[in-house]
């Protein structure tokens, strides 16, 4: 990945280590549109640098770089690299943020208590390899439902 300045980017971008960002469910519909937002500069400011990390599910990898070819096309100034990964070790590993977007929907006829479990899953293993690979300063949002819960268990 080009860096801002081999760009002809002439804006004051900071000198400060680019901050990386995780997306999980990045190839789901929520996800794509806080992607530009976080490349363009609208999270962090104009000035900072950031490293997208792209996380979903194995059979989404495929997406997943078709997600990363759009935001090189866009030539974002602050972007410095995208990572796309379904590895939970690659995708936390030394993440400033994260926004939680990815969780398994609820279906027809499914209970809320189907839900709590199958998402209780999810979670525990992602906080858990937060735990074990992010920043100790990360900050997180959790987007994927039941969010309170999710929360709670991340």
């Amino acid at each position: 990945m080009l860096m801002a300045a081999q760009r002809g980017f002439s804006g004051d971008i900071s000198n400060e280590p680019a901050k990386r960002i995780a997306v999980t469910g990045a190839a789901g519909n929520i996800a794509y549109s806080i992607l530009y937002r976080l490349a363009s500069g609208e999270f962090l400011g104009t000035k900072q640098r950031v490293i997208l990390h792209l996380v979903d599910l194995p059979f989404m990898e495929k997406a997943l770089t078709g997600v990363r070819a759009e935001l090189h096309d866009c030539a974002f100034p602050l972007l410095e690299d995208v990572v796309c990964t379904s590895d939970p070790t690659v995708g936390f590993k030394d993440l400033d943020y994260a926004f939680m977007v990815g969780a398994k929907p609820r279906g027809p006829g499914m209970e809320r208590a189907d839900l709590l479990k199958d998402n209780g899953k999810i979670f525990v293993n992602t906080g858990k390899a937060m735990s074990d690979h992010a920043k100790r300063t990360c900050k997180t949002i959790v987007v994927g439902n039941p969010a309170n819960t999710n929360c709670l268990i991340l």
